[in-house]
């Protein structure tokens, strides 16, 4: 068996060339993802999920856990039962957590755990 290479434009523009036997291949050149750094990790998500369990009498009756597509970082949306938009938001922010309220926009903290930034929400909503 003969193998030809066939080669690509690197700018993303596909290029067709006969390969062994006289057929004609596409080959289509993608662009790697780009690496997010700031990603909750399992940890953080089995955490987060054993915290939601027991946030009911800070009002928390939903935990939405947020991966944009885009570059953005993970973060994790707050729900409170008596507000329509999420009352609490924290993000991974570097090595730290952040801790902000989407409602205002106002940022409560910057914590080195997440737990440290969950704990935040009870100090802030007492």
């Amino acid at each position: 068996m003969v193998v030809q290479p066939i080669r690509a434009r690197h700018n993303g523009v596909s290029a067709q060339m006969p390969a062994a036997g006289g057929q004609t291949g596409l080959v289509v050149a993608f662009r790697p993802a780009r690496e997010v750094a700031d990603r909750f990790t399992w940890r953080d998500r089995i955490d987060l999920l054993k915290w939601a369990e027991t946030a009911g009498p800070l009002g928390i009756c939903r935990v939405s856990l947020e991966r944009p597509e885009a570059e953005v970082g993970d973060f994790v949306l707050l729900y409170d039962s008596a507000a329509e938009w999420a009352r609490w938001a924290v993000a991974r922010d570097g090595a730290g957590y952040l801790l902000w309220s989407p409602n205002s926009g106002e940022t409560i903290g910057s914590f080195p755990s997440l737990a440290a930034a969950l704990a935040g929400i009870r100090g802030a909503a007492a």
